[in-house]
């Protein structure tokens, strides 16, 4: 593994491809339970499995492990890093952040408004 620092918003996909598995290690905080990590569709979008910290956003979509302790890190970050070889499960995750990126989710809300 190597830390690049910050990284253009233009070169993210080139980052990604290097990557087996997206991490989200944040700290859980009552605040962190009311966001939504845009990280984790951007990893999802590139067909990468996620390892989170227990984020309530985290525990509801497919292709993301959560966890805790060091242990459960462990035991998530193995089962993650097999399922990226899997690639039907890919285009599972892949096809999950399709149909969550900002046109699809402006289409349902916009689709609520008019009726």
């Amino acid at each position: 593994m190597k830390f690049r620092g910050a990284v253009e918003n233009a070169a993210v996909p080139d980052v990604l491809s290097d990557a087996d598995v997206g991490l989200i290690p944040f700290r859980v905080t009552p605040v962190t339970n009311c966001v939504s990590p845009i990280k984790l569709y951007e990893y999802l979008a590139a067909g990468k499995p996620v390892v989170s910290t227990p984020m309530d956003e985290a525990r509801a979509i497919p292709g993301v492990w959560t966890a805790e302790t060091p242990a459960e890190w462990s035991r998530a970050l193995a089962e993650a890093l097999a399922a990226s070889k899997d690639e039907t499960f890919r285009a599972k995750i892949r096809g999950f952040a399709r149909e969550n990126d900002w046109s699809e989710r402006a289409r349902r809300a916009l689709a609520l408004l008019v009726y």
